[in-house]
């Protein structure tokens, strides 16, 4: 799979545009916060798994503080982000990780779900339900395509991911 699109594309000005479809859509809010981190490590997250097939720590760790921070700030303000955060992220995680432990899921992206369904729960339940629901159904499409092309038998999940999120995010 040639990957050259993705380095065409600064990742910052990709970092850019997808702050700005934030704060479109969604104002500046506490729930905000996490997808406005999402937006600066998506682009970084997606070129590591396309080339290297890993999700770096280092990128995807930070953002459970960054939710903690997010919903303490919600708090202070009275700008409350609803429970449905923390039950989305723990879903969203525990789904991988089961699918983890079956063997089709990288540990990579078990951790990065938990961080897209705390971001997703935060604005609100259909984007919760959504982001999920589209990531598979993009993760499908992609296994069809490199079973076609007989490129593998797998693919790197956290550009999905990110796709089901960011469509979620900006479109529920």
């Amino acid at each position: 799979m040639s990957v050259t699109w993705v380095r065409r594309v600064p990742e910052w000005g990709a970092a850019l545009v997808l702050a700005g479809f934030v704060l479109l859509a969604h104002g500046m809010t506490a729930a905000s916060i996490l997808p406005l981190y999402l937006a600066a490590v998506s682009p970084a997250l997606c070129n590591a798994d396309l080339v290297h097939r890993r999700l770096p720590n280092r990128l995807v760790m930070p953002g459970y503080a960054v939710a903690a921070s997010a919903i303490t700030i919600g708090w202070l303000m009275g700008d409350r982000i609803t429970p449905t955060a923390g039950i989305a992220g723990v879903l969203y995680f525990v789904f991988l990780l089961a699918l983890s432990v079956l063997g089709g899921m990288g540990m990579g992206d078990v951790k990065l779900a938990g961080v897209l369904g705390l971001a997703a729960g935060g604005l609100g339940m259909v984007t919760a339900i959504a982001s999920p629901v589209i990531a598979f159904a993009v993760g499908a499409a992609a296994a069809i395509v490199a079973l076609t092309r007989r490129t593998g038998r797998s693919i790197p999940f956290g550009p999905c991911l990110l796709a089901g999120f960011w469509s979620a995010a900006l479109f529920f």
